[in-house]
């Protein structure tokens, strides 16, 4: 089982890699996650997606 996640799915698929039993997991610009789940490490392989330049996602 796969997730992909987009801006705060991006932050749910993160969580599901950490706490659900998937196979693989995508985030595309997962908000908080920096914030608040750097210390949950995913179980499965995660692909990160994020802006360089979009300052929206770093406040």
């Amino acid at each position: 089982m796969a997730i992909v996640g987009y801006c705060f799915g991006g932050m749910l698929a993160h969580i599901a890699a950490s706490e659900l039993k998937m196979n693989c997991a995508v985030s595309y610009y997962g908000g908080l996650i920096a914030e608040n789940h750097l210390d949950q490490s995913p179980s499965c392989p995660i692909m990160y997606h994020f802006g360089e330049q979009d300052r929206a996602q770093f406040r």
